[in-house]
């Protein structure tokens, strides 16, 4: 027999099958790429008894399977780290790495998973080394984990226009949730500082966003690091505490900007056109972003204020979509949320009339 799948990435492959109990048999062959997705998770593709195969290629980019976790390195390969997480999960929303890089805590779109609130999210914890997955928060409403010093996970209590709450757990639920912060303000996102210090991003009116820092368990040490009327978002502190990179709109679409970390001072541009997402490396001198259609980095020397010394790009989204992600401590590769995407254009069907001739064909000239 023959067995017909899609990878994590929607690559369309077969191989032979031996039906008698030992499977799979030989190298798998690709087919196609950029394959569209069907109902109830399956492939858009049909199969004949004659030969005939029907599949659609050019799907958008929600047409993928659920999204997923991999390791993306400086050359831009992709590694998938557990496929199925594609089909366990529809939507990942945030994701922090444990210190060691076994564990990521990742927001969950909970939607489809339980009918219990609107809009529900989770955070749950993935062991990348064992690919088993957890559940640690309860409430419907958690997001944006942040991985602290200590082994705990902080997380976002869905916020209101008049009450914010940050809380955090040990990772492997061994202790209780306690609180963090509790502010009478909305807050969009957070992240932690190295040294302990909250990093908010606060609602300030109709559009305007702005970043804040307060202490942990110290409502009233809240105070503003950068907040005029444009949006400021997607705040990352440098490791070594130094330097704190966010985007900016206030030239009309976000570009990206550091600003030396905790007393804000001038704002140094980094990015020459679009920039968003970013993440430092662990040297706190390399810092890659989303720049447009790629992933790029910048090269920066702060040893006497800050200056980029170089620029550069690694990794082109059109394939995929990516979403949040942190550096491994080893500096080599990026942990992402990634969903199979197509190119631009319109949907279009492909037709193999003998796919299993051409599947032999293939074999033949590999």
């Amino acid at each position: 027999g023959t067995l017909f799948w899609a990878d994590a990435l929607l690559t369309f492959k077969a191989a032979a099958f031996d039906v008698e109990g030992s499977g799979v048999t030989g190298e798998p062959i690709v087919l196609a790429d950029r394959v569209g997705r069907g109902a109830a998770f399956g492939i858009a593709a049909a199969v004949a008894d004659d030969g005939t195969l029907l599949l659609e290629q050019g799907a958008s980019a929600t047409s993928g399977l659920g999204e997923n976790l991999g390791w993306i390195d400086l050359d831009g390969n992709i590694d998938i780290i557990e496929p199925e997480w594609s089909d366990q999960f529809s939507d990942f929303d945030g994701v922090a790495l444990s210190p060691d890089a076994r564990y990521a805590a990742v927001q969950v779109d909970m939607t489809g998973l339980e009918a219990s609130a609107i809009d529900p999210a989770e955070i749950w914890i993935l062991d990348l080394q064992e690919r088993s997955s957890y559940r640690l928060t309860f409430d419907g409403s958690s997001r944006y984990p942040a991985w602290l010093p200590d082994g705990r996970v902080a997380y976002l209590r869905e916020s209101t226009d008049e009450f914010s709450e940050i809380l955090a757990q040990p990772y492997d639920r061994s202790g209780p949730e306690t609180s963090l912060l509790q502010i009478d303000r909305f807050v969009n996102a957070f992240t932690v500082a190295p040294d302990g210090t909250l990093v908010l991003e606060i609602a300030t009116g109709t559009d305007g966003v702005g970043i804040y820092l307060a202490e942990p368990g110290r409502p009233e040490s809240l105070r503003p690091f950068v907040d005029s009327r444009f949006a400021e978002f997607g705040a990352a502190v440098s490791p070594d505490g130094r330097w704190l990179a966010y985007a900016s709109e206030e030239s009309g679409r976000p570009q990206l900007f550091v600003r030396s970390f905790p007393d804000g001072g001038r704002p140094w541009p980094i990015s020459r056109g679009l920039g968003v997402w970013p993440l430092w490396g662990p040297d706190s001198e390399t810092l890659f972003y989303l720049g447009g259609r790629r992933m790029e980095f910048a090269m920066l020397d702060t040893s006497d204020g800050l200056s980029v010394q170089g620029r550069g790009s690694f990794f082109q989204t059109d394939v995929v979509e990516i979403g949040y992600g942190v550096v491994h401590p080893d500096g080599d590769r990026i942990l992402m949320t990634i969903e199979p995407t197509a190119s631009e254009g319109a949907r279009r069907l492909r037709l193999f009339t003998d796919i299993f001739g051409e599947i032999e064909r293939r074999i033949e000239g590999s």
